[in-house]
């Protein structure tokens, strides 16, 4: 969270706006994957919660990196982590 919270201070584009605009709904969802197995936690994460984060992710997170790297050629997430590392 405060890489984040430095981004929001320190640059001028979409991740800083996004910072901005949705430090509490990222801070939500951080503490809903620590507290869970996904992370630090010893619970299962439940599907409406994990649904809400996934939701989140393609509507608000993807899309603000995506317009963040465009200018660097990134222009879609891979469907996947590489295989041939």
């Amino acid at each position: 969270m405060r890489a984040w919270e430095l981004i929001g201070l320190k640059h001028a584009g979409p991740a800083s706006a996004f910072i901005h605009d949705q430090s509490n709904a990222l801070l939500d969802r951080i503490k809903s994957r620590n507290s869970s197995i996904l992370a630090h936690g010893e619970t299962p994460i439940h599907q409406k919660a994990w649904q809400a984060i996934a939701d989140w992710m393609g509507d608000v997170f993807v899309p603000m990196l995506l317009e963040e790297t465009t200018s660097v050629g990134i222009r879609k997430v891979p469907p996947q982590l590489p295989t041939d590392a």
